[in-house]
């Protein structure tokens, strides 16, 4: 099963995201896509570290190219939870391969890998939970990359969404299943 939540930034996607974790099936994973790059950064992933730990989540942590990992075997029989599509797409995209002002199809093609990855990663788990942040809601990019990776987190969330058997949005700190699920 493919579960995608999307929300706002601090909508309560990610505390509703391992919820849904919680009453999923064992081992559980948590895969967590931030880039360890700069002081703040690092920070929060610790932050994050210490907010996970003992919540019964097995951590791995990936930037980029889900397509190439294989998860534990046990996985077969039990949750992944990704967080999330914003940085995993964010990785795709300002990866060193790409220059540094990313086209439209850097934008297509960094969305599909990331949308890939997890569809990859879906078919080593019984249940996916993958968490991205809502892009079509804002206000216009204020330069040419940001508006390429608004372009490509807008595709991989529409990507996902379409393959997901539930997908819920957040709101306020309110879920709102909107796609399979009970409404």
């Amino acid at each position: 099963m493919l579960i995608l939540v999307t929300g706002g930034a601090a909508s309560g996607k990610s505390a509703f995201a391992e919820k849904l974790a919680a009453h999923r099936p064992h081992p559980r994973y948590y895969l967590a896509t931030m880039s360890p790059e700069g002081t703040a950064a690092q920070e929060k992933i610790e932050r994050h570290r210490s907010l996970r730990a003992g919540r019964g989540f097995r951590v791995i942590e990936r930037e980029r190219d889900l397509s190439s990992l294989e998860l534990p075997a046990d996985a077969r029989t039990g949750t992944v939870l990704v967080e999330d599509l914003g940085n995993l797409v964010a990785n795709e995209l300002f990866s060193p391969e790409v220059r540094s002002c990313p086209t439209e199809e850097d934008a297509f093609f960094a969305a599909q890998r990331a949308a890939d990855g997890v569809f990859h990663l879906a078919g080593q788990c019984a249940q996916l939970i993958a968490v991205t942040i809502e892009s079509g809601l804002g206000a216009p990019a204020p330069s040419p990359e940001t508006e390429r990776y608004l372009q490509a987190l807008g595709r991989a969330g529409c990507l996902v969404a379409a393959r997901a058997d539930e997908v819920h949005v957040c709101t306020a700190g309110i879920p709102v299943c909107i796609k399979g699920g009970t409404r």
